[in-house]
């Protein structure tokens, strides 16, 4: 395993646009993180290559479009990207909702120290930006951030280096969600933020549960469609309307649904469930169906003039409640709080990020 240091505050280090810090940094600079005062950001990779490939082997893969372009607005094609999960990406990129600051001060509530000891937070599936796992490094936990696709964290690097300061800590890790690098037992927290159903749940957790210290928390947060609402009521109608096997209340991460799933056979034990208003801004009904248009049950369901007829009806029922004003899509934030079991044994000397091989970059 090999690891590319990136100083978040230095200008000679970025991905894409930018200089690739050619150096790569021992074991040793994880503790000296810890008790710095500088602002740091790194990258790691599952395995190293041979040394000749060496050179290029820690530049994070780059793809056509890694900014986020202009939306296209049309009848048909609401939103021009080249592959769906790029579309996906972009779309939230722009219109991304953030969480509400219950969510961080729940977590703080558990971690009264974490600004002295920031303890380690695992962020799985960071995905697009890790503006989640950002607030917690801004917020004093060492955050690593593990996702699959590089190209989702060259996007996380470049957000967390616009906007970490002095004393915040992240890494990004490329790994498998369900199979991480890091050590057993290494994390305080482990967070899924609008991620667990989008992946093998079940190994997701295993893999939450390997990680994790005992007492450890895991906090799993979704943002949900309020179907109290009555414009989200006559949206989920239209939903349900063009696509028969959408289920609106299938959609939602209820308590009723989730809490068995989150404890995990007796594994977690669920402390906390909390709702939190948590709106979303939308400046048209166009925004709302560029978000639409990223959404499995809309964009492989409708095509053609049943797209057509959807994008209409969405459009028809947007002015007929807001107008062509702004409005705000009424979400609400799901929290789930829960602790790992107490079995299991604790080594404080052992790194986070688990060697690979005998001729590990990080020296053991």
């Amino acid at each position: 395993m090999a690891l590319a240091s990136l100083g978040a505050l230095d200008p000679a280090v970025s991905i894409g646009g930018l200089h690739l810090l050619r150096s790569l940094a021992p074991l040793a600079a994880l503790a000296g993180r810890r008790a710095g005062s500088s602002a740091s950001i790194t990258t790691r990779q599952a395995s190293a290559p041979p040394a000749s490939q060496r050179g290029d082997w820690y530049t994070v893969r780059s793809e056509e479009r890694l900014e986020s372009p202009a939306t296209r607005h049309g009848e048909d094609a609401i939103f021009e990207s080249h592959h769906p999960s790029q579309r996906f990406v972009n779309v939230l990129s722009q219109y991304r909702n953030t969480y509400p600051a219950a969510l961080w001060e729940k977590i703080e509530a558990q971690f009264p120290g974490r600004r002295r000891t920031h303890p380690v937070c695992v962020d799985i599936a960071i995905g697009a930006e890790g503006r989640g796992g950002v607030e917690l490094a801004r917020r004093g936990f060492h955050v690593v951030g593990v996702e699959a696709d590089p190209t989702l964290l060259a996007r996380t690097f470049r957000f967390a280096q616009a906007s970490l300061a002095h004393g915040a800590h992240i890494e990004l890790v490329t790994a498998k969600v369900e199979k991480s690098l890091l050590q057993d037992t290494t994390a305080d927290l482990v967070t899924f933020l609008h991620g667990l159903h989008l992946v093998d749940t079940p190994r997701a957790l295993d893999e939450a549960h390997r990680l994790l210290k005992p007492h450890g928390k895991l906090v799993a947060a979704w943002n949900d469609r309020n179907l109290a609402d009555p414009f989200i009521c006559q949206l989920e109608e239209l939903f349900e309307a063009y696509n028969p096997t959408y289920n609106r209340h299938q959609k939602q991460r209820d308590v009723d649904q989730w809490k068995e799933t989150l404890e995990h056979g007796g594994r977690f034990k669920l402390q906390e469930y909390s709702v939190h208003d948590n709106p979303m801004r939308m400046q048209s009904a166009v925004t709302l169906l560029d978000i639409l248009d990223c959404m499995s049950f809309v964009r492989s369901r409708l095509r053609g003039s049943e797209r057509k007829a959807f994008n209409g009806d969405v459009r028809a029922l947007v002015e007929a409640r807001f107008g062509r004003q702004p409005f705000e899509l009424q979400l609400e934030t799901k929290v789930y709080t829960l602790e790992k079991d107490g079995e299991g044994e604790v080594d404080p000397n052992r790194p986070v990020i688990k060697p690979v091989h005998q001729q590990s970059l990080f020296g053991v």
